[in-house]
């Protein structure tokens, strides 16, 4: 008999993402590098956490466009491969502006901000006046 899968949360607040309730979700592990898993974090206002293992869900990505090997992916699986500098960025339980909403963290350190969403300038600005 084999043992249970594990079961992955997203580990974004408010969001309740979790491979048992959907199964055909992309989960993404955050990376361990400490200064790259910071940057996770902090793009997601998350606390850091060091060690655990976490996981974050399709639904922050652009996933046509941050995955490196997406259609590879969706016909014959494998290993998920996220393009250089990308870090979780579209947040839309956290601030709605229409479709999506882009860390602050991510445009104010030069990560990638897709464009298919409301430009990160004016999101920041947007940002900063709510706070």
């Amino acid at each position: 008999m084999s043992a249970p899968k594990r079961v992955k949360v997203c580990f974004v607040k408010d969001c309740f993402s979790n491979s048992d309730a959907t199964p055909d979700k992309i989960f993404i592990t955050v990376p361990l590098r400490p200064n790259l898993r910071r940057i996770w974090f902090e793009a997601a206002r998350q606390p850091y956490a060091s060690r655990s293992s976490k996981y974050c869900c399709e639904d922050h990505f652009d996933v046509t466009e941050d995955i490196e090997n997406y259609m590879r992916y969706k016909l014959v699986g494998g290993k998920v491969l996220l393009k250089n500098n990308v870090v979780p960025h579209l947040f839309k339980h956290q601030l709605f502006t229409g479709k999506h909403i882009v860390s602050p963290f991510v445009t104010q350190n030069n990560f990638r901000c897709t464009s298919s969403v409301t430009p990160c300038v004016v999101l920041w600005s947007l940002l900063v006046v709510v706070l």
